[in-house]
């Protein structure tokens, strides 16, 4: 699958399968937001961590299956395939996020991340350039709590309280 769509779509299909095994009752999930979450991880993550969730992220962030001569010619494909990757993202972000009459549709995401963790001004600048989003620090460890409600607090004012099933993490 060469297009951003098309991945997704099959990403949907696959998580579907996985969440029916272990759930009961009826489903609710939006795997664009699921993917843009990992891709967004993806983005910050080198090495190990990126190499997992390229496995994880299926056709749009692998791209071992390529025969290349060396293992420079592959880092910088996957370099370059992968801002393509980031740049669909926004492309259709920004799309589905443009104001009509016809519909009121919007996209929202935010990554939590521990305050623990140091998030680098390039990666922030990325994440809201390319996936229009933000990224908060919470403090998981020591108030676990007072960060799902902070997560909970932020999803029902992004969805005007059409979405108020809490997280659970």
């Amino acid at each position: 699958m060469s297009s951003l769509s098309e991945s997704i779509i099959q990403f949907a299909v696959d998580l579907f399968q996985q969440i029916r095994r272990s759930e009961g009752g009826n489903i609710f999930y939006s795997p664009l937001s699921i993917m843009s979450a990992l891709a967004m991880t993806y983005l910050g993550s080198r090495g190990h961590t990126a190499s997992e969730i390229r496995k994880v992220g299926g056709s749009f962030l692998s791209f071992e299956h390529l025969a290349l001569n060396s293992r420079r010619m592959q880092k910088e494909l996957q370099q370059t395939l992968a801002g393509t990757v980031h740049r669909q993202f926004q492309r259709l972000l920004t799309e589905l996020n443009k104001p009509t009459n016809a519909y009121e549709l919007s996209v929202a995401n935010r990554l939590y991340g521990d305050k623990e963790v140091s998030f680098s001004q390039d990666y922030l600048e990325n994440v809201k350039k390319f996936y229009l989003a933000s990224v908060a620090s919470v403090d998981f460890v020591n108030a676990a709590e007072e960060s799902r409600q902070m997560i909970n607090s932020w999803v029902e004012s992004q969805t005007k309280g059409t979405e108020q099933r809490e997280s659970t993490s």
